[in-house]
C-alpha cells in the first residue's frame, strides 16, 4: 500500500513538472518578441561582465605579439573555481580553450564550461563550447551555447548565441545585440 502512495506521488510530481514547463513555454510565447529579446540581451550582458572580468586577469592572452599569446595559464575566481587558458597552433591558425570550473568572481553566478575560439591566420574563425550558470545554491540559471558564433578580424562578427534559461526553450540572440569583449 505504501509503495502505491509513493508511486502516485511520483506521478503527480511528474505531471506538475510537465505542466510547469508547459506554462513557462506558453508564457514565453505570449511575451512581445522585442521584450523577450531585451530580456535575453540584458541577461547576456550581465553574464559577459563576469566573463570579461575573469579574462582581464589573464596575462598571456593580453600580450601584444600573437605568438607570445601561446601557452597555458590558470587563474582563480575571487570566491571559487578556476579559469584555465590554453592557446595553441592548430592547422593554419590558433585554437584558444578557456575552461571555467565552478568559477565565481563577483556575482552570485557559478560558471562551468568552455568558451573556445578557433581563428585562422586571417583572424576569421568561430567560437565553440557551452557554459552552464548556476546560482550559489547550485540551482541552474541557464546555459550559453557558442556553437553558432563567427569571428571576423579577430572579434565576434556574426552568428547567434544560444541562451537557455532554466525552464525555457533556447533563445538565439543575434551577436550584435550583445556587448562585445573590450579585448581585441
Amino acid at each position: 500500500m505504501k509503495k502505491n502512495y509513493i508511486a502516485l506521488a511520483f506521478i503527480i510530481f511528474c505531471f506538475a513538472l510537465y505542466a510547469q514547463n508547459l506554462v513557462l513555454a506558453e508564457a514565453e510565447s505570449l511575451v512581445d518578441p522585442l521584450e523577450l529579446e531585451q530580456r535575453y540581451t540584458a541577461f547576456m550582458n550581465e553574464y559577459n561582465k563576469t566573463m570579461f572580468e575573469s579574462q582581464r586577469k589573464l596575462t598571456i592572452m593580453h600580450k601584444r605579439n600573437p605568438l607570445a599569446k601561446l601557452g597555458k595559464e590558470e587563474i582563480e575566481g575571487k570566491y571559487s573555481g578556476t579559469l584555465s587558458y590554453n592557446a595553441s597552433i592548430k592547422g593554419f591558425g590558433g585554437d584558444v580553450k578557456m575552461i571555467y570550473t565552478n568559477y565565481c568572481d563577483f556575482t552570485d553566478w557559478v560558471i562551468t564550461g568552455e568558451t573556445n575560439v578557433y581563428s585562422a591566420m586571417d583572424l576569421n574563425g568561430y567560437m565553440y563550447g557551452k557554459t552552464e550558470i548556476r546560482d550559489s545554491s547550485g540551482n541552474l540559471v541557464g546555459t550559453i551555447d557558442y556553437s553558432k558564433i563567427e569571428l571576423k578580424k579577430g572579434v565576434v562578427g556574426g552568428g547567434v548565441y544560444g541562451i537557455t534559461l532554466a525552464g525555457a526553450k533556447t533563445y538565439w540572440l543575434p551577436w550584435d545585440k550583445v556587448e562585445q569583449s573590450p579585448y581585441k
